[in-house]
């Protein structure tokens, strides 16, 4: 059924035969079935099977996508807020904290460990979790070396890495993340 559809939301992503890409689930704001956005103006109902997981990538529910957005927001506080304005390099609350001496590398580990649960949470697979926890072990060492950890913090951004393996798991780019409709 192709037609005009209603104000929707983005509620998710889905694989189906016969498509490429993954399609974005959107659902109707007054609460009808799900759509699908197939890259141009078509709207479709959601029918047909999807495919299973065993033969492409799981795509995150509106829950996940709200999680994945929380974690992206944290790596960019700790490793992009601000643009040094001379020196054109980004840096983060990472970098910051890294200056108090123990304290600050232990405070960024945990916060690394916070989205290191998260990605555990979602599902991702333990290969995918351990490149994390060596991208969270590399920046937690390298930190901790006093003043030339600080400026490896500036260079080496581990919470962004993260995320990008989270996103790179469920296909999707921040630009899909950062859309809201």
């Amino acid at each position: 059924m192709i037609g005009i559809a209603p104000q929707t939301n983005l509620i998710g992503f889905a694989a189906f035969p016969g498509h490429e890409k993954p399609v974005r689930l959107r659902r109707a704001l007054d609460g009808s079935l799900p759509f699908i956005r197939d890259g141009g103006a078509a709207i479709r109902r959601a029918a047909g099977p999807l495919m299973s997981a065993s033969n492409a990538t799981r795509y995150p529910t509106s829950s996940e996508l709200e999680r994945i957005r929380r974690a992206a927001r944290i790596a960019r506080l700790m490793d992009t807020a601000v643009r040094l304005p001379v020196i054109g390099v980004r840096i983060g609350a990472d970098s910051v904290l890294g200056l108090l001496p123990a304290v600050g590398d232990v405070a960024t580990s945990l916060i690394g460990l916070y989205i290191l649960n998260e990605a555990r949470r979602l599902g991702i697979p333990s290969d995918k979790l351990a490149r994390m926890a060596v991208n969270l072990g590399i920046d937690a060492a390298g930190g901790s070396v006093p003043l030339l950890g600080d400026l490896f913090d500036v260079y080496f951004k581990s919470h962004r890495r993260n995320v990008g393996i989270i996103l790179e798991h469920f296909g999707i780019s921040e630009d899909d993340l950062n859309q809201r409709t």
